[in-house]
């Protein structure tokens, strides 16, 4: 969480290759929600924000190499507690 404003991109790319790179320090094979990283950056400019995202998916000539997924306003999903044990 950073309530920091920020639109340069070399700030913003910093940040964000830190944040993707925490976890691999130790992964959990049991479980990959403990090895994702979740940032919130509510004064960050979304536009860089999304840029330097893609550019981490993709790979770029200026980012390091991508290390998993980006996911932006993800959803989680959790089982319907209605469904029946079959399903």
């Amino acid at each position: 969480m950073c309530f920091r404003a920020a639109v340069d991109r070399t700030h913003i790319s910093q940040l964000l290759g830190r944040m993707v790179r925490s976890p691999l320090a130790r992964r959990i094979p049991s479980d990959d929600r403990l090895n994702s990283v979740d940032c919130l950056l509510p004064k960050f400019n979304t536009k860089t924000v999304n840029e330097v995202a893609e550019a981490l998916m993709k790979g770029d000539d200026t980012l390091p190499p991508p290390s998993g997924r980006v996911l932006i306003n993800p959803d989680e999903m959790k089982p319907n507690p209605l469904a029946s044990q079959d399903v």
